[in-house]
């Protein structure tokens, strides 16, 4: 045996270092792969909670409650609702999200209640958000889907059966940070009802915005009714903050179109001048627009009466 060391003993350290150095390398690329995917996810999760569209819908929905407070004070409260229901479903989840990485060595049975316990929450909370969406069927079908559908981590109870260790937390990891998508989800879901209840509540951006005049023609005979429809393009059907007028009278628009009808008794051209004033809902200021349009009345050529 002496002999044997004496003899190969070089080859035995050079052997015992090349060992040693692919199981450190072995470790440490496992080891990296974790943690890469932990910060992965854990990018993932404050993207899911700082989505930028959700604050602009929140914004604009309490705009127009401000703008309309009778209309729309409700949606607003509801969206408030949404957004507390949601914000704290998801802090509870980001407990569990925080745990996962320091209690590498979950026990099964605690595991096991742990998803229970989450799968019941996520129930209670789509309950309250339907509470929120009134009546509406598909919202309520496209929350239940988010939330219920049998492709999200907690509906099959997978993750106590996983060894355990660190594998096991980072399998636990992503299917928390599946589930934040989907509560992030569901209150999109819920939040876009509420602001397409309030919209289109008012018109804020006239750039490129006038009057204009929609007839089966713009030549009359003397006597003949002339008919038109005028409306400020593009066609808005709910102008609760604009004020219409023709020839300096004001008239009442339905569904956004004011339904215009005149006998000319005499030939000639005669002017339609429009004016529309728009009452910004924000800031109470009133923007003009005016336009003129020209209806000719004529005799019929020779043939043609």
């Amino acid at each position: 045996m002496a002999a044997f060391f004496k003899k190969y003993r070089r080859d035995m350290v050079y052997l015992s270092v090349i060992v040693g150095l692919a199981g450190w390398l072995g470790n440490n690329t496992q080891k990296q792969r974790d943690t890469a995917l932990i910060e992965a996810l854990n990018f993932s999760v404050r993207m899911a909670s700082e989505n930028p569209r959700m604050q602009i819908l929140y914004d604009e929905i309490t705009k127009e409650a401000f703008a309309y407070p009778e209309e729309h004070k409700s949606y607003e409260n509801k969206a408030n609702r949404i957004k507390e229901l949601a914000n704290a479903e998801h802090k509870r989840l980001e407990k569990y999200y925080s745990r996962s990485f320091t209690d590498k060595l979950w026990k099964s049975d605690q595991l096991t209640q742990d998803i229970q316990t989450i799968r019941d929450n996520l129930r209670t909370l789509a309950d309250s958000l339907f509470a929120t969406v009134d009546s509406h069927l598909q919202t309520k079908w496209d929350i239940y889907h988010s939330l219920y559908s049998d492709s999200a981590a907690y509906s099959q109870a997978r993750w106590a059966g996983l060894p355990t260790g660190p594998r096991r937390s980072i399998r636990v990891v992503a299917g928390l940070q599946n589930l934040m998508f989907r509560i992030r989800h569901a209150e999109q879901v819920a939040v876009q009802y509420c602001h397409q209840m309030v919209q289109p509540a008012a018109l804020h951006d006239y750039l490129f915005w006038n009057p204009v005049i929609s007839a089966p023609r713009m030549a009359v005979k003397p006597n003949e009714l002339f008919t038109a429809d005028i409306f400020f393009a593009p066609v808005y059907t709910n102008p609760r903050n604009l004020t219409f007028y023709i020839n300096d009278k004001k008239v009442e628009p339905s569904s956004g179109i004011v339904k215009y009808a005149r006998r000319y008794a005499t030939t000639g051209v005669n002017k339609l001048r429009v004016r529309v004033e728009v009452q910004n809902p924000y800031t109470k200021k009133t923007e003009v627009y005016n336009k003129s349009f020209e209806v000719l009345v004529a005799e019929p050529c020779p043939g043609e009466e």
